[in-house]
Order: C-alpha cells, then structure tokens, then sequence
C-alpha cells in the first residue's frame, strides 16, 4: 500500500463530468488514444468514438447514458466513466458518483454554462469527491487564463489553484508551463509534447503564478507559510504532497487545459490522476467502508446479521448503482425464508408428537363418511325396487 493510500493492483475510477457539450467524450476518446487502449482517436462528428456507441446517441450527437472505458498509464489501471452533461440524464451522474476515487470536470470559458457547472461541483462537493477541473478547448481561448479563471471561480466553494500557464504565440496557445515542476512544454500534434528552455517573459509569469499556487497551498501548511515567509524555495516533493492532500481533502481544486481533439494536455492530466488523484483506500475511507473484507466466504454464513457481510453488500451496491437500504431488505428478505421454513418444521414436529389423537380423529370422520355412502346405495336400491313393482 503506498502512502497516500492507494493500491498498485487497484483500478482508480474516474468520473468525466461537466456542462452539455464540453467536450467529454473526445476527451475520453483522447486519453484512449493517448494511452494506446486504442490505435486511433475517433471523433463524435464521424460516429466512430468508443463511447456514445448507441444509434440514439450518435444521430443526436451527445451522451445518452453512462459510458465506461478501462484503459493502463504507466503500470495503473485506471476506469474512467462518461457521464451526460446534458440535465436531462442528470441521474444518470448521479448514480456513478459514489463509486469513483476522483472527478475531472471538463468545461470551457464560456459564461453561459457557469450555471450548470456550479451544479456539478455542489453535486461533488456534498459528497466530497475529490476534482480536477479541465479547461478544454484551449486552443480556441480568446481570453487570458487569469480572466478564464475569475469567470470560472463563482462556481466553485474552493479556490480553482492553477497547475498550468499557457505559453502564447500570435494569440494562440501553442504550450503551458507546469508551475509544479517550473517546466515548459510545447505542444504537438498528436503526439506528446516537448519540453523547451523557460525563457524570456515566460519566466516572470511562472513566478508569479507558481507563487500564487503556493499561497493557496500555505493556506492550510504552516510549514509551508513559513518557508514563502523566510524567501525558501520549498522542496519539489513538498508542493506535490501538499498538492495531493489537499485534493484529497476537498481544499482546492486544481486546474489544467489542453484540448481534446488534438491531445494537448492529455498526458500531463493522466500524470496528475496517477499521482495526485485518490486511490482505493481513500475512496473507502471516505465511504465509511470497512477494507479488507470483500469476500462474503470470510463472514460466518451462521451469523445472518454480520456487520462484515452487511459493509461487504454496501460497497457491492454501490458499484452497481443499488441504494444500501435495498442490499439490507435483501437479507432481510432471506432471513424471513429462513424463519417461515423453520416454523413449519416446527408444526411438522409437533404434529407428529400428537399423531395417535389425530389418527383417532381421522377414523371417526372416514366411518360418518362410510355411513352416508352406505345410506346413498341404500335410498338408490329402494327406489330401484319400487320402479321394477310398478
């Protein structure tokens, strides 16, 4: 079990969600592509993405239900699920959300959709899910990422922390800066992007940004404020723990950008899932979920209300989408058959206890019946006789 309370061997489960037309399925189809689970990125104009695979779904273009992938980065296995945005197949969001470790909302600089957006975030923020949000579409951007951000932060209860600066060319976004690790990256198509010298006006902008980082962070570290206080460079490993429990904890919601259809940025999401994203041990922490007991054969099959096995259905129900109450009448269900069999048993037992009365009572009423039938052939040979003397 590593640290931060995932498991090598478990399968993250992760959550794309965000307003109507956001971009949800490309991404998916991206970070498929990307990580080789398929060997080309299909598009939903062209009907060839693995997801929205129904025929409803690709005449109207958009997500009509709940869409799942699995797909390995780097050793992990991770299950990403493809909720709707649209506020029609709500429910359908609704119903996976208990059962994943982390959340990427994908959404876009466009004021219109704020509303829905702060929609999904109050959903993720009650149940405390831990989130990502991705700003897609960056390659479409007219506005700085500053501007972006103040427009986006009213749907969020926790401060939006910027992981990434985009590197600007003619007004168009041909890299980002990774302010965790003071890199620089520009993009290529399709395929990952390089990393170049940071130079020139960009330096100052990561400064400024990666401090601005920093201080949402030092906001709930001490040590950390302090070190910002004294002008100490913190360590690398610091600002990723910090960034990793934080996130965890539901404090901050970090940021990215990239754009889905042409990959930018998908690669440097899948690294901030792989180390900074919840694992399985946290998920069930935060469930309330008692680890280590997911075989019901561990659970004594005697104890019919084994708090193990009942911890054990809970975790089932919530992977298939069954509310806990129903898990529970289940068993209740069982138990109930199980004390009507043992009840006629019982009458079975004391009926036989009792057999010689009953037995008495059974020839008394086999003689009355005996007598009426012999006074029916009687009455019928009188009559007989009396219509052969006439």
């Amino acid at each position: 079990m590593a640290d931060n309370g995932t498991s090598p061997k478990g399968s993250r489960c992760i959550a794309l969600v965000g307003p109507f037309q956001s971009g949800k399925t490309t991404l998916l189809e991206a970070i498929l592509a990307r990580t080789g689970a398929i060997p080309r990125q299909g598009s939903v104009e062209a009907g060839s993405t693995v997801g929205d695979a129904t025929a409803e779904a690709r005449h109207h273009k958009m997500s009509v239900e709940v869409s799942v992938a699995t797909t390995n980065f780097l050793g992990d296995n991770y299950t990403f699920i493809d909720c709707p945005g649209s506020v029609e197949f709500a429910h359908d969001m609704r119903a996976a959300l208990p059962a994943i470790d982390a959340a990427v909302v994908v959404c876009e600089a466009d004021e219109k959709k704020i509303p829905q957006l702060q929609l999904i975030l109050r959903e993720l923020e009650e149940l405390k899910i831990p989130r990502f949000l991705f700003l897609n579409k960056i390659d479409k951007a007219d506005k700085r990422i500053r501007e972006t951000l103040s427009v986006l932060q009213p749907a969020s209860r926790v401060p939006l922390v910027l992981r990434q600066i985009p590197i600007w060319t003619n007004d168009i976004v041909v890299g980002f800066v990774d302010l965790a690790l003071e890199r620089a990256h520009i993009y290529k198509e399709h395929a990952a992007s390089e990393v170049v010298p940071l130079e020139g006006e960009n330096v100052d902008r990561e400064k400024e940004a990666r401090f601005t980082m920093l201080e949402s962070l030092a906001d709930h570290d001490d040590e950390l404020m302090e070190q910002l206080l004294d002008d100490i460079p913190p360590p690398r490993d610091k600002v990723f723990d910090d960034l990793a429990k934080e996130l965890r904890d539901g404090l901050i919601c970090p940021v990215l950008f990239g754009s889905a259809t042409r990959t930018n940025g998908v690669l440097r999401l899948m690294k901030a899932l792989r180390h900074e994203a919840p694992g399985i041990g946290d998920t069930v922490k935060r469930l309330g979920i008692k680890a280590g007991y997911r075989d019901r054969r561990e659970c004594d099959e005697d104890a019919p209300h084994c708090a193990r096995r009942q911890d054990v259905d809970c975790a089932r129900a919530i992977g298939t989408g069954r509310r806990r109450h129903d898990v529970h009448h289940t068993g209740n269900r069982r138990r109930a058959r199980l004390r009507r069999v043992q009840d006629r048993r019982t009458e079975h037992r004391e009926a036989r206890a009792c057999g010689p009365r009953r037995d008495g009572r059974a020839r008394q009423a086999r003689s009355r019946q005996d007598r009426r039938h012999a006074d029916r052939r009687q009455d019928r040979a009188s009559a007989a006789c009396a219509r052969r003397s006439a």
